[in-house]
């Protein structure tokens, strides 16, 4: 299901687009109830490397892995991200 972004707050457009990166099987239900932790769903790397590189191509920022690994553990650190690289974008 695609959904137009421009409808879409940016943590849910993160969110929509963890799960389409996984490789199935994963729900937005699921990632919620593990309290959006990737590593509670068992997100794999590569759908880690999908994931990344659909929220760069989403939102037109670079994130880098082994910046802030940390901040790939949940939803809302990777919306931390880029929120900041936004920020830095528009001055």
């Amino acid at each position: 299901m695609t959904t137009d972004p421009s409808t879409e707050t940016e943590l849910a457009r993160i969110r929509r687009l963890v799960v389409e990166s996984a490789e199935g099987g994963l729900t937005e239900a699921t990632l919620a109830a593990a309290g959006d932790s990737l590593q509670a769903v068992n997100y794999s790397s590569l759908s880690y490397i999908r994931m990344i590189d659909a929220i760069e191509n989403d939102f037109g920022v670079y994130l880098d892995p082994e910046a802030d690994i940390a901040s790939f553990a949940t939803v809302d650190g990777i919306a931390g991200l880029v929120a900041a690289q936004l920020a830095d974008t528009r001055g």
